[in-house]
């Protein structure tokens, strides 16, 4: 009967991997990082078809030209910037809008919206604590994205998908 020395199994390494891994620890560690990509792949198009109802750029415009709608209830609309042109984001934000010197030591610039898609409320919610722009009145939620790209590529909704 032939001895099978488990230091050869051990000593073999996959170039994409840490040495001193076995082959099956490699396989393993392979199939781990392909299969959270295609999970995250399958994630965002399941995320998309059940929280992403409609785009409805032409209705939310035709809503806002007709006074519907009221660009007030638009929050992360713009982007704010502090007198030495620095983007005010996060918690840099909140600290600047609780100073009572806000108005007189920064400034915004409205977001040019170019799609609306309708969205639930929970997409809304993960969203706007991402801050990104959303449209919240009684008739629903819009998500408002100032490029119209493929969605499924969106970082925005990759994060969410991957968080749960």
């Amino acid at each position: 009967m032939t001895k099978i020395s488990t230091h050869n199994i051990i000593s073999f390494t996959h170039p994409k991997l840490s040495k001193g891994c076995s082959p099956y620890q490699q396989d393993k560690r392979l199939f781990k990082k392909k299969h959270y990509t295609n999970l995250l792949e399958k994630k965002v198009p399941l995320l998309i078809e059940k929280h992403v109802r409609a785009e409805q750029t032409d209705l939310v415009q035709s809503c806002f030209f007709n006074g519907i709608f009221n660009y007030d209830d638009i929050s992360n609309g713009c982007i704010y910037y502090d007198l030495n042109n620095n983007e005010l984001s996060g918690d840099a934000l909140v600290q600047a809008k609780e100073s009572d010197d806000f108005d007189l030591n920064t400034y915004s610039v409205d977001l040019e919206i170019e799609v609306w898609f309708f969205v639930t409320h929970w997409l809304a919610y993960q969203l706007q604590a991402k801050g990104e722009a959303i449209l919240e009145n009684d008739y629903g939620c819009w998500w408002g994205l100032s490029y119209c790209g493929n969605l499924k590529n969106h970082p925005i909704l990759q994060s969410i998908a991957q968080k749960n």
